[in-house]
């Protein structure tokens, strides 16, 4: 929507300015810029791309680490109505050139420390070669920094559409290849809102941004400390004496700090006496650094996690909302609707898994370059995950919805079965696939490798699930195999689990409505 009604991110950078006149919005290395500076910055960005040919509705892409300029150059984009594409700065030559392919921005922002051998083997290639690249680190007239030094800071006054697309952000290549999700600057200040309210956030919150921001996951906290009036630090890799002196010195009070970097931080806390109290983190156990991180850190109410996707610009639920709630991954978030769906679209009752579908401001205009989605659920996007709603009114996400099992008129999903398996104390892993049958259409067996030096039975097993998920889900057939097949990425390959036992379509009432069929309650089936 334009004019009165609008809000954009660049009006969340001027409002900003004139909210929080003296407080401190990034620190990046030496550089310390309060909020009207980085308002004037960011004007400037939009100035220097202006000169470059940016207009509404073109593509900017970083391909960097994380930096101040990842700021000046957002907010410039979103100030021209320009759309801003952060892409991953570990990608390979051959994917950069995809992924510009499919962006074809106008303007790349890139660096050349670290990944320089990358974009010079990108950047001569089809549209790559199209854009006019601006570098991070070039100190000469065409570099960034000489650019924004002979911008002015006024602003170009664009009245920008918040229901237009304010980022496009790649997701993982679930499908092959990675899609740019198109998420608005509606969706994306929604989110900021939903995050105050969960984290409960204040201005002298800061966030230490060690986490990608090609992610939605690090950006949302990024964008959502930014919004209340915090401070954000940012940090271009996790390494343990620069994260623990940032900690001390700028007494941020969270940051993505993942269990594998934490006893290197651990250790130059205690080396150099850096104090992390101002860290807000749940705790840990299991090793000393574990026990010494959760002595060193100030306890918090949990970690700020969830249900979510790219194309919902972050979390959908948020446990933060319901820390003592049944389901794992807590109450829908404030400004987004969630149901739990069977495949024809009609909600299943409390406790019965079903495909998550969400609406809401959150949710992306659709992936770049494909026609506006449609589907069986008008006015929802189906996620294409598996998730159940509790008693209580939280969520649980089961997992991804890879594959249907039709038996006779109920709806089967492997992942939700695969669970139950996993959880034996006898089992490293399972696939669940569907097998022809005679009368029911397709039945239920379970492909299961066991711990080494344990002999579960099919009985054993089949009994285990018949306590924890109702009887027509239950595995009637189980194989017990030394080793899985794997893919490349380590997962199960489960194609090649269902050509080496059995798995295909169905025999008889195999139809996807098998009416005249009764559902068994016998554990025949």
């Amino acid at each position: 929507m334009r004019g009165a009604q609008a809000y954009t991110l660049a009006d969340l950078i001027r409002e900003n300015a004139r909210r929080f006149p003296l407080r401190t919005a990034v620190v990046c290395g030496s550089e310390r810029l309060t909020f009207p500076e980085l308002r004037d910055a960011s004007m400037r960005a939009a100035s220097a791309l202006r000169d470059c040919g940016v207009g509404e509705g073109d593509r900017v892409a970083w391909f960097a680490q994380n930096c101040h300029r990842y700021l000046e150059a957002l907010f410039g984009s979103a100030a021209l109505g320009a759309t801003f594409v952060p892409l991953n700065w570990r990608s390979s030559s051959a994917e950069l050139i995809r992924l510009l392919g499919d962006a074809a921005p106008k303007v790349v922002i890139s660096q050349r420390r670290e990944i320089g051998d990358v974009i010079h083997a990108a950047r001569a290639t089809g549209a790559a070669s199209q854009a006019t690249w601006i570098d991070l680190d070039d100190d000469g007239p065409n570099g960034l920094p000489s650019r924004l030094a002979a911008a002015d800071a006024d602003d170009p006054g664009v009245d920008v559409d918040d229901e237009g697309c304010a980022v496009r952000m790649y997701t993982a290549a679930f499908e092959g290849a990675p899609k740019g999700a198109q998420l608005t600057h509606r969706g994306l200040l929604a989110q900021n809102l939903a995050q105050i309210i969960a984290q409960g956030l204040t201005p002298d919150d800061g966030y230490l941004n060690t986490g990608p921001l090609f992610h939605i996951a690090g950006t949302m906290f990024l964008f959502a400390h930014l919004h209340v009036g915090g401070k954000n630090v940012m940090l271009p890799r996790v390494e343990g004496e620069e994260t623990a002196r940032l900690i001390h010195e700028e007494r941020v009070t969270s940051a993505m700090i993942l269990p594998p970097s934490i006893p290197d931080v651990v250790e130059a806390a205690r080396n150099h006496g850096y104090d992390l109290s101002s860290l807000r983190t749940p705790g840990m156990t299991g090793t000393p650094e574990f026990e010494e991180w959760t002595r060193m850190t100030s306890r918090s109410k949990g970690i700020p996690a969830g249900y979510g996707q790219t194309e919902a610009s972050g979390l959908v639920t948020l446990n933060l909302l319901a820390p003592e709630g049944t389901g794992a991954h807590g109450l829908t978030s404030h400004v987004a609707q969630l149901r739990i769906v069977d495949p024809e679209g009609h909600d299943v009752p409390a406790g019965q898994t079903g495909e998550i579908a969400v609406r809401g401001p959150l949710v992306m205009l659709g992936y770049a370059g494909d026609a506006p989605e449609g589907s069986r659920l008008r006015g929802w996007r189906l996620c294409n995950d598996l998730g159940r709603r509790e008693a209580d009114g939280t969520i649980t996400f089961i997992g991804p919805k890879t594959e249907l099992i039709k038996s006779a008129a109920e709806n089967i999903y492997p992942t939700e079965v695969e669970i139950v398996l996993r959880a034996h104390d006898k089992v490293r892993d399972a696939c669940v696939i569907g097998v022809p049958d005679p009368v029911w259409g397709q039945s239920v067996k379970a492909v299961v490798e066991p711990v080494r030096g344990e002999q579960p039975t099919a009985d054993q097993l089949i009994a285990w699930c018949r306590e924890r998920i109702a009887s027509y889900k239950k595995p009637r057939f189980v194989d017990i195999v030394d080793s899985l097949p794997r893919t490349s990425a380590g997962g199960v390959d489960r194609d090649a689990v269902k050509a080496q036992h059995g798995g295909g379509g169905t025999v008889g009432a195999g139809s996807s409505r098998a009416e005249p069929l009764a559902v068994p309650s016998s554990d025949d089936r």
